[in-house]
């Protein structure tokens, strides 16, 4: 039988010691995962707001290029909630290539209600107040949206619908500013109007 002398095993001081660095190893680990999961997680928050605007910028380029001459109305302020900011008739309907039934032109409209842009499509080209809608909020938290309609010459703030214009007169071009409420970056994006451009 072999006997222990003093010298075998850990000291009481070594295994503190080693107990206190592995406790600073795990909380400097601890530390890096937690940087790195609120870091994914703001990125995870970026792209999916990069997604909303490239989303949003997809939805107004195609309604501009299938504008018809039909009336184009643009309001120029955002005074309450909700105010419609544009509505005209587009064709080249999703709906109507699936149904023969139904027109290939719509009327869309473009809404400001509660800080979001909405956009609003009714099937048809004539609308009343009973005409039934689909809507989707395209982009949301915002904290200022404002249009400019380009006339082929000069920019302007509003666009004059002039009902006696026939065909209707259609801006060549429309630029729409934004800001998000949590940043104050301004975002612009430029969309020709109509297949002509």
């Amino acid at each position: 039988m072999q006997k222990l002398s003093q010298d075998d095993g850990f000291s009481l001081v070594e295994t503190l010691l080693a107990v206190f660095l592995l406790s600073v190893i795990s909380l400097i680990t601890l530390n890096i995962m937690s940087n790195f999961a609120d870091a994914n997680q703001r990125l995870s928050i970026q792209v999916a707001k990069l997604e909303m605007i490239d989303g949003a910028r997809n939805y107004l380029r195609d309604d501009m290029r299938q504008v018809i001459g039909r009336p184009f109305i643009a309001t120029d302020n955002l005074r309450g909630s909700p105010i419609r900011l544009l509505r005209f008739t587009r064709s080249g309907s999703i709906i109507a290539k699936s149904d023969e039934t139904r027109s290939s032109v719509e009327t869309i409209e473009y809404w400001f209600d509660n800080n979001n842009l909405v956009r609003r499509i009714y099937d048809r080209p004539e609308t009343t107040d009973d005409t039934t809608y689909i809507e989707y909020t395209i982009l949301t938290h915002l904290s200022d949206l404002s249009f400019k309609y380009y006339d082929g010459t000069i920019w302007y703030n509003d666009w004059k619908f002039d009902p006696s214009s026939v065909p209707q007169r259609l801006p060549k071009a429309i630029e729409m500013a934004w800001v998000l409420s949590d940043e104050n970056s301004q975002y612009t994006a430029l969309f020709p109007v109509g297949p002509y451009l």
